[in-house]
């Protein structure tokens, strides 16, 4: 992928097969870059992502504005009742539990849960905004998604490291 922000990425997608069930799995690799100049640091961000089925957690940016979710699958899926779960630097965040409005999430389609006043004027027409203001902003952060019978469905993990 190509950024307008500096920032290099890598991506490599592979395919697990287990049984009958398949996981997607996709890592990228964020850089921002900074010279090793007297009192500069530099920025390494690397995201892992995994999903089991065509629900993924396609996007947290680091500031922990939004969530992102996507249907990559073929058809509409019923994503109520489910549940985002998050957890920064060890520390949980609040859950957020999806309703009824995700009764039929239609194929291709993403949507972002944003926190509570961080809502782009950009946003999708379907993005809704949670009560709390933020999901939470850390070096090490773990988001994923639970089916209403509390199996992990997807997750997305962000490390970040900084050196001079």
């Amino acid at each position: 992928e190509t950024r307008t922000s500096g920032a290099r990425y890598n991506t490599d997608i592979s395919m697990l097969s287990s049984g009958s069930s398949r996981m997607k799995s996709e890592s990228i690799e964020e850089r921002e870059r900074g010279s090793a100049a007297h009192g500069e640091m530099s920025a390494k961000t690397t995201y892992q992502r995994s999903a089991k089925g065509a629900i993924a957690v396609s996007e947290c940016p680091p500031d922990g504005k939004y969530v992102k979710l996507e249907n990559t699958g073929k058809r509409s899926e019923d994503i109520s009742g489910w549940t985002i779960k998050r957890v920064v630097d060890g520390g949980e965040r609040p859950v957020f539990v999806l309703d009824d409005k995700f009764s039929a999430f239609a194929p291709g389609s993403k949507i972002a849960i944003w926190g509570k006043g961080t809502k782009s004027a950009r946003a999708g027409m379907n993005d809704i905004e949670m009560d709390n203001p933020t999901w939470g902003v850390g070096l090490n952060v773990v988001t994923k998604i639970f089916n209403k019978d509390g199996d992990e469905r997807a997750s997305l993990t962000q490390t970040t490291t900084y050196s001079s």
